[in-house]
């Protein structure tokens, strides 16, 4: 451990290296976090611990040590914030990082302190960083919003090179809605004239039924069904979806456990007792978060996964949440969704004459010669998900799933009591339809246009 008094102030900062070394004190940072203007499930201690157990990266890819920091105020901790050191090395010269101690599975990080400490304890941290952590080249803090009390501070790091980029944005439906048919109807009429079709071309496949749970031991067996829908979707051949890493899916097996503060749900959506598509969601707070959603390629042209994030929506209303947060990009997407969308920037500190501070230099003249390259913040579809003809006519046959029905009815059997399984007919009480499909009087059909509601 490491302490430091910051000045007149008084806020004195200490390093701790592991979440062990904090010992008692791993409450107080539970207990900031609460306390703060924005509280996150992905700062908790239990979260700290499931991820460093589980990360993907670590050993790997990334060689990195946890550098806690705690501020004290009179002997009282006001202010926490998690972070690392990732070693590495450019041109064969020493090149550390430091950075925020989860930088995947997570949403704008940031200090836990209550509203009212935010800039002290921001302006002490950085200042214990850039004077006590001396042998690091660049510290960079990912996903900060215009106010962020770290990308202010950071501003004013005398001495240093600080720059800044767009990152990835945040999107985030806050639920103000009295059901979901009223949320449906908030949407653009072109977005809901594709849903429509989408529904009447997702119900002519056979018998539809959607499936959830909160249950924790439930969640835990449903996370099979959800993995196989990723293999059969574009995710399995990307690896960009849960089952990437052995150790991603022990991730999401712990984040599954009863102890956690945060508690995650599965929902699928199953076409003949097959799952065609699959949510996972987690719960923190008054606020719901969508984690991970995959669908089956052989149905896509159905808009499965967007159909089931409607019924996720459907839920969420009449449990009166507060927000569903849909993390970070695809913000092209969530806008037609009624999102507010969030735009961040990365915060980047560079020590000068050091080998990231000349790569950082050297990039900048780079740019500036040869311009940006595109990011997905540029683009309206999704760079990682291979593009297809948007007028790709539908599938004349569906392949056969009845071996993974009953395999699915044998998981759905073993969570009985523990699960909500609601009809096919609950999308065409949303969409305002009739059951031959026809919109009902209340809902004018509208004729579709260029948008269309695929799949995030």
């Amino acid at each position: 451990m490491v302490s430091e008094a910051t000045g007149p102030a008084g806020i004195e900062v200490r390093r701790y290296d592991s979440l062990e070394a904090l010992g008692p004190l791993g409450q107080a940072l539970d207990e900031l976090n609460r306390q703060s203007r924005r509280p996150t499930p992905f700062a908790t201690l239990p979260y700290l611990r499931t991820f460093l157990a589980n990360d993907e990266y670590a050993g790997t890819k990334e060689v990195y040590r946890p550098l806690l920091l705690l501020a004290f105020e009179g002997g009282r901790p006001i202010g926490a914030l998690a972070m690392r050191r990732l070693r590495g090395r450019w041109l064969g010269l020493p090149a550390d990082r430091l950075e925020f101690l989860v930088t995947h599975d997570n949403e704008r990080p940031r200090m836990a302190c209550r509203e009212a400490d935010e800039r002290r304890c921001a302006e002490a941290f950085l200042r214990h960083l850039l004077t006590r952590e001396r042998r690091f080249s660049m510290l960079e803090w990912m996903e900060q919003e215009a106010t962020s009390p770290l990308a202010q501070a950071a501003s004013g790091a005398s001495g240093c090179y600080v720059r800044t980029y767009p990152n990835h944005s945040n999107a985030t439906i806050e639920c103000r809605w009295a059901s979901v048919a009223e949320f449906y109807r908030s949407l653009s009429k072109n977005y809901r004239a594709s849903t429509r079709s989408q529904v009447g071309r997702l119900l002519s496949q056979g018998r539809v039924e959607f499936v959830s749970s909160w249950e924790p031991e439930a969640a835990a067996r449903l996370l099979d069904l959800h993995l196989g829908v990723e293999a059969r979707s574009w995710k399995g051949p990307a690896a960009a979806g849960i089952s990437r890493h052995p150790r991603r899916v022990a991730f999401f097996r712990e984040l599954c456990r009863a102890d956690q503060p945060m508690r995650l749900s599965v929902r699928l959506l199953l076409i003949d007792g097959a799952p065609v598509a699959s949510e996972v969601n987690a719960a923190f707070g008054e606020t719901w978060y969508s984690i991970e959603g995959a669908y089956d390629e052989d149905f896509k042209d159905c808009g499965p996964g967007h159909l089931l994030f409607l019924m996720t929506m459907r839920e969420g209303l009449a449990k009166g949440v507060a927000a569903v947060n849909l993390l970070n990009n695809y913000a092209y997407y969530k806008r037609r969704l009624g999102a507010t969308v969030t735009e961040t920037d990365a915060v980047q500190v560079f020590r000068p004459w050091t080998p990231l501070w000349a790569k950082a230099r050297l990039g900048a003249l780079r740019r500036r010669i040869l311009g940006a390259k595109p990011t997905q913040a540029d683009a309206d579809h999704n760079l990682e998900k291979p593009r297809t003809d948007e007028g790709e006519a539908p599938r004349a046959a569906r392949p056969d799933r009845t071996a993974l029905a009953r395999e699915t009815a044998e998981v759905l059997e073993s969570c009985a009591g523990m699960i909500e399984r609601v009809d096919g007919a609950a999308l065409l009480e949303i969409t305002g339809q009739r059951s031959d499909g026809s919109p009902k009087p209340a809902e004018r059909a509208a004729k579709p246009g260029r948008e269309r509601a695929p799949a995030p």
